[in-house]
Parts: C-alpha cells; structure tokens; sequence
C-alpha cells in the first residue's frame, strides 16, 4: 500500500518538475513542444498505473 502511494506521489510530483523545467527553460526543455509531449506522457503513465491498480483490486475481490 505504501509503494503504491509513493509511486503514486512521485508519478504527480513530476507535472511540477516537469513544469518548472518548462517555465526556466532548462535542455531540451527551451522547445515548448517538448515541455507538452512531457505533460502528455507522464499523465498517459500517472492515469495508466492508477487504472491498473483500480482494476488489478477490481479482480482480487
């Protein structure tokens, strides 16, 4: 359970990571796109795992 949430923590922490590398402009983060197709892939993969545990409970019971 605690694994979990912490994955969990650390998967919605980086839209704030991500963001402020995006907003100072740091690497590959200078192109706009790149700082967007960041935002679509971590939300692909925050919503994806949190999905699979809703739906691996889902089964268990």
């Amino acid at each position: 359970m605690y694994a979990i949430v912490a994955v969990e923590l650390v998967l919605f922490f980086s839209f704030a990571v991500n963001m402020a590398l995006q907003y100072r402009q740091v690497g590959r983060w200078r192109d706009y796109v790149s700082g967007e197709v960041s935002y679509v892939v971590l939300s692909l993969v925050a919503k994806s795992f949190l999905a699979w545990l809703i739906f691996a409970n889902v089964l268990r019971t």
